[in-house]
């Protein structure tokens, strides 16, 4: 890493801690009401926020009460939310059920935020989501704010609104659900294929290069890949073995050869725990 970006990369670092250490302060994590506010925690969202963020085309419509439900902690923190409205917001059958991703703690936001996945994910909630007719879940809302690396997306809980599983590493994909998984990606490579908006609204998205890159100033992809190739010699042919050296310039070398074909959107992480039947 370059010594003016890890400069840089430790300055961002400190204040974002800032912010953190801020907010585990006595009265530090203030509930919001704006929707220009990013809640700092699930326990910061308030009737009024969730009103602005949901009740936006519906005048009349208000969140009388909600329930924070069932969570899980990764590269994000999640927690499902139960809303009750007012007697316009169930005429306009407003969503009941909703799924959160914030970065709620110092942890998430270094990993997300300094990656700008926050960011990424709240365009495409935005502003990608409800121009493509495919199978992600709908979303409500999303923001991210730049100095203190929060982030948040409302979305559908899928796991109630369409008994859904998601899947895992371990668990076999047929060939229908493999079929399906590549026309669901097709449905928004396709949507946008050549589009004008990657030079405008969508411009600030960055390339697959870019995020590769960015990511190895971040963590030292390269050296962390050769780790990863190590631990599970035992199942990786001797060909690739003997030519490791080569395997990360010619990734970058791939990227690279990308600038010219036509862009897309494209999803940066289609692992298995990110699909469900």
């Amino acid at each position: 890493m370059a010594i003016r970006h890890k400069a840089a990369m430790l300055a961002r670092i400190a204040v974002v801690t800032g912010y953190a250490i801020r907010e585990k302060l006595p009265n530090g994590s203030t509930p919001v009401h704006n929707i220009d506010e990013v809640p700092a925690t699930a326990d910061s969202v308030t009737t009024a926020w969730l009103t602005a963020a949901l009740c936006r085309n519906h005048p009349a419509a208000r969140v009388e009460h909600f329930e924070l439900g069932r969570g899980s902690d990764g590269t994000s923190n999640r927690r499902a939310i139960r809303v009750d409205y007012n007697e316009a917001g169930l005429a306009a059958r407003l969503p009941v059920f909703l799924w959160t991703k914030m970065t709620a703690t110092l942890r998430t936001r270094l990993i997300t935020g300094l990656a700008n996945m926050g960011a990424g994910e709240a365009r495409f909630y935005n502003l990608v989501r409800p121009h493509v007719d495919f199978g992600s879940p709908a979303g409500y809302h999303a923001a991210f704010d730049p100095a203190s690396l929060r982030s948040i997306s409302v979305m559908e809980d899928v796991g109630l609104t369409r008994n859904t599983t998601f899947g895992n590493t371990l668990q076999p994909v047929s060939r229908p659900e493999a079929e399906s998984m590549v026309a669901q990606m097709a449905a928004y490579h396709g949507a946008f294929w050549d589009s004008s908006r990657l030079m405008g609204d969508l411009a600030e998205l960055p390339t697959a290069e870019d995020f590769l890159l960015n990511m190895a100033q971040m963590i030292n992809f390269e050296g962390q890949s050769l780790r990863g190739l190590r631990r599970c010699r035992e199942f990786v042919p001797d060909s690739i073995v003997r030519r490791s050296a080569e395997l990360w310039p010619g990734l970058i070398k791939s990227k690279a050869l990308q600038r010219s074909l036509p862009r897309t959107v494209i999803h940066q992480d289609t692992h298995a725990g990110n699909w469900f039947r």
